[in-house]
């Protein structure tokens, strides 16, 4: 069967499952650009729903599971979502979004790229930055390896009665706390990956010990990293090295890599490295930019490369 004919079936045997609930899709913009349809089963008891994508299911059915095993299948995460998530029967979060004074400790912004989300942007306060934007979201919880936020748009400010700027200068004295910053050389990352001690990797030091994962603690939206105070200054130099300036290349919104300028780095080549990678390993809605940015420790700002230049 084709996609919508598959979505109105798995909503009509889901109203089967869940008589009380109303169950619907809706169509969810994500990032740059990408929209998912996003199953709804909404009982008078929920405050907060699971995001599950039927996207994400019709390549499944694609794929050969059938629609009773999908059903079956959404019916259990739906009933895991509700007994694990204590925030759904528990409203002092919304409380705490609905009013500023709290709201405003949990404050915190992301990046994401400026031409692909500018339909987006239209609904939500920003900052320009570079080819980026600064984007704002309340968050709601962590957990070990994910966090819950709400996407703030314009109607907030409204119901807050802030400015774009009042809401900037809060993301930016609490996001660094919120999301503490998380540096790691290359090598400490391919140790992890691999499950290799340091003795392992002595022998396999090369010119990439120069590259580093710039993110935060829970490595999601961590790109964002860049914009906290102190963080790339501190890092050039974090040994008394001589850095006047240093690449960023956007490996996704999550992170970036940090090497410092030198005459043996081809910038041209660089840029087309992250627009390979971004065509072929970062998912659609997780791509930055396919931009080099530069730091200048001197001036303490960033801006993009000028691969003419350079």
């Amino acid at each position: 069967m084709d996609y919508e004919l598959f979505k109105n079936c798995i909503v009509q045997s889901l109203k089967q499952q869940f008589l009380n609930a109303e169950i619907r899709s809706n169509k969810v913009r994500k990032n740059n650009g990408m929209e998912l349809d996003s199953l709804v089963i909404h009982e008078t008891d929920n405050i907060v729903v699971p995001s599950i994508y039927l996207n994400y299911y019709y390549s499944k059915y694609q794929h050969g599971l059938s629609v009773e095993n999908i059903i079956m299948e959404i019916c259990s995460k739906y009933k895991e979502f509700k007994e694990n998530s204590k925030y759904m029967k528990n409203e002092n979060y919304i409380n705490h979004f609905k009013d500023f004074t709290t709201a405003s400790e949990h404050i915190v912004f992301k990046l994401v790229n400026f031409e692909k989300n500018k339909r987006l942007l239209e609904d939500v306060p920003f900052t320009r930055f570079l080819d980026l934007a600064i984007v704002y979201a309340f968050l709601v919880k962590e957990e070990d390896n994910s966090v819950a936020t709400i996407l703030i748009r314009n109607e907030h400010l409204q119901m807050w009665n802030i400015t774009a700027n009042e809401l900037h200068e809060y993301a930016m004295l609490k996001t660094p706390k919120l999301m503490p910053v998380r540096l790691k050389s290359m090598e400490e990352v391919l140790r992890e990956l691999f499950g290799q001690s340091n003795e392992n990797m002595e022998g396999e030091r090369n010119s990439d010990s120069n590259m580093y994962i710039l993110s935060n603690g829970k490595g999601i939206h961590g790109a964002s990293t860049i914009l906290y105070p102190g963080v790339l200054g501190n890092f050039a130099h974090r040994n008394n090295d001589d850095i006047e300036q240093l690449y960023i290349l956007p490996s996704s919104i999550h992170e970036v890599i940090l090497l410092p300028c030198n005459q043996m780095l081809n910038i041209t080549q660089l840029q087309q490295m992250v627009e390979e990678i971004n065509k072929t390993q970062v998912p659609q809605d997780e791509i930055l930019s396919d931009s080099i940015y530069v730091y200048s420790v001197k001036d303490d700002t960033i801006f993009l490369a000028d691969i003419q230049e350079l």
